[in-house]
């Protein structure tokens, strides 16, 4: 039932597109509130993503 309601999730990884991890919140180039899974936060700060 879980997995179900994770479909309706709008939270999902900026770079691998993954919806069932912990979150850190950034923002990109333009100002737009972005989230990264704890697997990818070394990709985001070499991208030099603000974070927010």
């Amino acid at each position: 039932m879980l997995k179900w309601l994770n479909v309706f999730s709008k939270k999902q990884c900026y770079f691998c597109k993954v919806k069932n991890r912990n979150f850190s919140k950034y923002k990109d180039d333009k100002g737009v509130r972005v989230y990264v899974c704890t697997l990818c936060l070394e990709y985001a700060e070499r991208r030099a993503l603000r974070k927010s």
